[in-house]
């Protein structure tokens, strides 16, 4: 097999059991401690109302209905859904073994920091008080680049509790040359100063003149935000000790840390606790919003975490069939189209990256968008989201066999159809254009001997790390795993370096963007970096050419091929810094995911069977409807709407439990419950149209189970590295 598994894999879970969504029909009482911490978090706003209407105080009962609904939505999450979200869900870390076998401790760990937005807004107030300003030390901005007698750069700022970049530029002249060419290493304001204080540049016009460059962020200082490295707020707490502070600031975010630290040692929730890190803050005097001051992740104790080998094998098996039905990249995409132009403007040579990413002088990127004015705001500037045009009802293989499949379903009115090998044509499997690492994220319905059954959820990333690295934080198994993920990434592509992507894109972002450094070098750019100088990749340090049917980075520094990573989830496309989106888009040379698509068919059929490959689902069953056909539904009593909902889910064959797709969210329903329909129809209502896909998970044959025997959802990551021996 060209994919084998490393030793470790992670298990994500909600905080509660399954059992747990039909208990709360029973006796909301049971849940009302449990869940008042974890929607605090989530949603100050709705934690209050529902403290209002849970303990009957001063309510308004026109939104009775909006806070029920959004609390039942929370509480089905809680018990449902395995992504890691505050205190609903988290991540527990087992290993490879002989046999399937997994029992969760009772105990949840977690993990408070002070929201990426808070930080952000404290490290530019702190930055400005004139005591600190004179001691921290002040360094280019990174986007900087010269164009004729100009140097570019943006800047950004914090608007309505978002980070705004804007395109700026100033004109060269010898002093500024001087100052940056100083600044390189990091200096002092009065150190700059003294490189420009001669005969015509008093002290004080220099020490005015360094203020400005200052004040328009040519130049930024060593507090600046970052997403890679240890704790950021550990970091601000360090660095003021280190410039040796008398400011009170420095004595409140020391207790503040303390506070933090005790709220995770904390086994009952009050909301006092919280208040009181509120009140520090008011203190220090940076704004804020209450709404987005904590950041909570959350990890479980095992009993026991094993997956075993026969697992391992249908997934390797499942790789193997999904590497022969998805297609190659053949749709143009934004850097396929940069390639081709970069090809008939630079042929063979190799030129300066930020040369060709400029609009005016250079192709820009996305190719083709035009060019912006300096000095907008470049947040507004909505760059391309890949989108296949007229390339969307190209039909391949897959979609011919799943048509004949359906068809003949049908006629035997059965729900579920089988792919096989046999079904495809036989040719020999391509590997090489596929990542060194990958992920399969999967949920294990059954695992008994010959009963072994799961659903694939993903497979692919640039990197296996992808989906890990924000949770490194919480446990130093997870940060393991990650490391050894990027040093076997490493290992097996010797004749280059792969570059961590350093950028913050908005403040809250950060959140999710957070990751300890985990490669030896990092591409910064309008982000903060704790490696040492020579770890840092600046975009002004870095070559671009056309070699061998694919774009190359080099570093002059480090005279190497630099592989950009940003390893993280993050859904970069939406971006609207274009050098960020070319570096995230360099990742995709080649193919970067194996999926089961449906094209078309998706499109045309309101009912899509079950799809199973051996004892893989690939696609769970899916209905759709149209919202008009269930408005009436809602229009008179109670009973009326259940006996509707019956009579719906008999003409459909709709089984008690689907779930709906919303976006990025999934919701559970239940469809035998009223409240659970209503919260459903709250979501769908504005829609024209919405599927429903089966609910997979059967108590029964739960596989996550507690050691009172409770059953829970899941999900598993298992990461594969390519196998060194087939190379």
């Amino acid at each position: 097999m060209k994919y084998i598994p490393f030793k470790q894999f992670i298990l994500r879970t909600p905080q509660k059991t399954f059992q747990g969504v039909l208990d709360y029909h029973i006796n909301i009482d049971l849940f009302h401690r449990q869940i008042d911490e974890a929607i605090y978090l989530a949603s100050p706003i709705l934690y209050e109302e529902w403290r209002k209407y849970y303990n009957k105080e001063d309510f308004l009962l026109k939104y009775q209905t909006r806070v029920q609904n959004a609390v039942i939505r929370y509480l089905y999450r809680m018990s449902t859904r395995c992504t890691p979200f505050g205190l609903f869900a988290g991540c527990s870390v087992g290993c490879i073994g002989e046999e399937t076998s997994i029992c969760l401790d009772d105990q949840i760990y977690r993990h408070t920091r002070l929201d990426m937005q808070y930080l952000c807004t404290l490290a530019q107030y702190i930055s400005e008080i004139p005591e600190i300003k004179l001691r921290l030390k002040y360094h280019p901005n990174d986007s900087l680049y010269l164009i004729g007698n100009q140097y570019r750069y943006i800047e950004y700022s914090y608007r309505k509790d978002a980070r705004k970049h804007q395109i700026n530029s100033v004109e060269k002249s010898v002093y500024l040359r001087k100052i940056l060419e100083a600044a390189k290493g990091g200096k002092y304001i009065n150190e700059l100063c003294e490189e420009i204080v001669s005969d015509g540049i008093t002290p004080q016009i220099a020490s005015e003149y360094i203020n400005e460059l200052i004040e328009s962020q040519i130049l930024l200082n060593e507090l600046s935000p970052y997403v890679t490295g240890d704790d950021y707020l550990s970091y601000i707490i360090f660095l003021l000790k280190k410039l040796d502070t008398k400011h009170p600031v420095l004595s409140l975010l020391e207790s503040v840390g303390q506070k933090l630290d005790g709220l995770d040692k904390s086994k009952i929730f009050l909301i006092e606790k919280y208040q009181q890190i509120i009140s520090l803050i008011k203190q220090i005097g940076a704004p804020y919003n209450e709404h987005y001051l904590f950041q909570v992740d959350m990890n479980r104790g095992v009993v026991k975490a094993s997956l075993g080998n026969d697992i391992i094998k249908e997934l390797q098996s499942a790789l193997s069939f999904l590497n022969r039905i998805t297609p190659s990249n053949e749709i143009e995409s934004n850097l396929s189209r940069f390639a081709k132009s970069f090809q008939t403007r630079y042929e063979s040579r190799e030129v300066p990256i930020l040369e060709v990413l400029d609009p005016e002088i250079g192709i820009g990127y996305p190719v083709n968008q035009e060019a912006q004015d300096l000095s907008p705001l470049i947040d507004d500037v909505r760059l391309p989201v890949e989108t296949l045009h007229g390339e969307e009802r190209k039909v391949y293989e897959i979609q011919h066999v799943l048509l004949e499949k359906i068809i003949d379903a049908t006629y035997r009115k059965e729900t579920e159809i089988v792919l096989n090998d046999t079904d495809f044509k036989q040719k020999e499997l391509n590997w090489d254009d596929l990542p060194s690492t990958i992920h399969v994220m999967f949920e294990l319905i059954s695992a008994e001997k010959g009963d072994v059954l799961l659903r694939i959820k993903s497979v692919g990333g640039t990197s296996a790390a992808n989906l890990l690295a924000r949770f490194a934080y919480t446990d130093v198994a997870i940060e393991d795993l990650i490391n050894q993920i990027t040093q076997k990434e490493q290992s097996l592509n010797e004749h280059a370096t792969f570059a961590e992507i350093a950028h913050l894109p908005d403040s809250r972002v950060g959140n999710i963007l957070f990751r300890p450094h985990i490669r030896e070098c990092e591409i910064v750019y309008l982000s903060n970096s704790t490696l040492s100088e020579e770890q840092k990749i600046h975009l002004s340090d870095v070559m671009i050419s056309y070699r061998l049917g694919r774009l190359v980075l080099r570093s002059k520094k480090w005279d190497r091929e630099m592989i950009p990573r940003l390893t993280n989830a993050h859904n970069y496309s939406r971006s609207s810094i274009p050098v960020y989106r070319f570096l995230c888009d360099m990742q995709h040379q080649g193919r970067t995911n194996l999926y089961f698509n449906w094209g078309y068919l998706e499109e045309d059929l309101d009912f899509l069977p079950r799809v199973r490959y051996k004892r893989i689902i690939l696609s769970p069953a899916s209905w759709r409807f149209k919202t008009a056909d269930i408005k009436s539904f809602f229009e008179q009593d109670d009973s009326f709407l259940m006996a509707k909902i019956a009579k719906w889910k008999k003409t459909y064959n709709l089984p008690d439990y689907v779930v709906l797709p919303d976006g990025d969210n999934e919701l559970f329903v239940n469809m035998n419950h009223i409240n659970n329909i209503y919260a459903l129809w709250a979501i769908v209502k504005q829609r024209t149209s919405f599927r429903l896909n089966e609910w997979l998970f059967d108590m029964k044959k739960a596989v996550v189970l507690d050691k009172q025997g409770r059953s829970y959802t899941n999900e598993c990551i298992v990461a594969f590295s390519k196998n060194e021996k087939e190379q």
